[in-house]
C-alpha cells in the first residue's frame, strides 16, 4: 500500500513538472501577471492573443516580451506591458529565444531600452523599473548600479520623490546608487548633496524621512566602504 502510494506521489509530481513546464513554467506565464490597471490587464490579454499559436492558451513572458521588443514600435500601452514583463523575465530563457529567432536582442539591450524610456511620471513604470533590480546579478546588476545612478543624477529631487512612492525598493536601490558612485569622496559630497536639497526644497515628511534614509546609508559605506 505505502509503495502504490509513493509511486502515484511520484506520478503526480511529474506530470506536474511537465504540465507547469509545456510553453513556459506557471510562475512564467503570461496568465498570471498581475496589475491593478484594468486597461493594461486587457492589453496584455489583447497582445497574448495576438501572439499567442492556436495550441497555446498563454504564452511565456519571455516570449511576449521578445515579440513586444522585436516591434519597430511601441504604443504608450505596449511600453506599459512591456514594464511589467521585465522584471519577471527569466534572462536565459530570454536570450535563449533572442538567439533562437536572430532578432539581434539580449537582455542587456533590452535594460538600456528600459532606462532610455523611462518617464518620471508614469510611477508604475518606475516601480517595475525600480523592481527590475531583483531580477539581476553579476555584469547585469553592475549595469543596472550604472544607469539607476545616472537616473538618479539627472534630477534628484524627482527621483526622491519618486523612490518614496515605493519604499519596498528603497534600500536595494540606494544600494545600487550607492554602489556606482564607489569612491568614500563622492559618499561625502553626496551626502553634502542630499542636505543641501533638504534644505532648499519642500519635501513632505515621508520624503524627509525617505532622504535621510538614504544619507544614512552613505554615512555606513564612507566609514565601512561598501
Amino acid at each position: 500500500m505505502k509503495k502504490s502510494m509513493y509511486i502515484l506521489i511520484i506520478a503526480l509530481l511529474v506530470l506536474t513538472f511537465f504540465l507547469f513546464n509545456e510553453n513556459g513554467s506557471l510562475s512564467n506565464r503570461v496568465d498570471v501577471l498581475e496589475t491593478e490597471n484594468d486597461e493594461l490587464k486587457n492589453e496584455i490579454m489583447k497582445i497574448e492573443q495576438e501572439t499567442a499559436t492556436e495550441s497555446e492558451t498563454s504564452i511565456s513572458i519571455e516570449n511576449l516580451a521578445v515579440e513586444l521588443m522585436s516591434k519597430a514600435q511601441l504604443s504608450d500601452k505596449e511600453i506599459e506591458v512591456l514594464y511589467i514583463l521585465l522584471p519577471n523575465v527569466n534572462i536565459r530563457e530570454f536570450n535563449d529565444i533572442c538567439e533562437k529567432v536572430n532578432s539581434g536582442l539580449d537582455y542587456e539591450l533590452t535594460i538600456d531600452w528600459a532606462f532610455e524610456n523611462i518617464e518620471f511620471s508614469n510611477q508604475e513604470n518606475m516601480n517595475n523599473l525600480f523592481e527590475l533590480n531583483d531580477n539581476l546579478d553579476g555584469a547585469y546588476s553592475e549595469g543596472y548600479s550604472y544607469y539607476i545612478g545616472k537616473l538618479y543624477e539627472s534630477d534628484r529631487v524627482v527621483f526622491l520623490r519618486s523612490i518614496t512612492h515605493a519604499p519596498q525598493y528603497t534600500e536595494k536601490i540606494f544600494s545600487s546608487i550607492a554602489y556606482d558612485m564607489f569612491e568614500q569622496e563622492r559618499w561625502i559630497e553626496e551626502s553634502r548633496n542630499l542636505q543641501k536639497l533638504m534644505e532648499d526644497n519642500q519635501f513632505n515628511l515621508e520624503e524627509q524621512e525617505t532622504i535621510n534614509e538614504f544619507i544614512k546609508l552613505l554615512g555606513y559605506y564612507i566609514k565601512n566602504g561598501i
